[in-house]
């Protein structure tokens, strides 16, 4: 039986996407015919938004930093200082580029899910990832 213990890195798969929403959200605020204190305030909020989102979940700052999987002891999520035993969910999602998991924590009231992209893990690691999620899923 398989044994994970995964470190996610940056994603630049996301990185790129998340570059070109928030830039495009630029280009619309600045292409509509508002008023300048309007303009200024999207301006603002777009700006701050997309930083919070780069902080979080780009720079993995508030979020899953790591997956491990034991036949035995089930899977173990990392954030950056704690550890929580889950349990993977059936609506969880898994394909060639990106795969979005779903946990059941114990100690949490709402699930969680972590999106691992292909490029934050090697491709030996995604592909064991893969494997892995896919014979608990069915």
């Amino acid at each position: 039986m398989p044994k994970l213990n995964l470190q996610l890195k940056i994603s630049r798969y996301f990185l790129g996407l998340f570059l070109l929403v928030w830039l495009g959200s630029f280009a619309i605020i600045f292409s509509q015919a508002f008023s300048w204190g309007l303009t200024i305030f999207l301006t603002l909020l777009t700006l701050g938004y997309g930083l919070k989102i780069l902080w979080q979940y780009v720079l993995l700052k508030n979020t899953i930093i790591g997956l491990r999987y034991h036949h035995v002891e089930g899977w173990k999520i990392q954030l950056r200082d704690e550890v929580f035993a889950a349990k993977l969910l059936g609506e969880s999602t898994v394909s060639k580029w990106v795969s979005v998991l779903r946990f059941k924590v114990e100690e949490k009231y709402f699930k969680c899910s972590c999106v691992v992209w292909s490029d934050s893990l090697t491709s030996e690691e995604y592909r064991r990832l893969r494997v892995v999620a896919r014979w608990m899923l069915d």
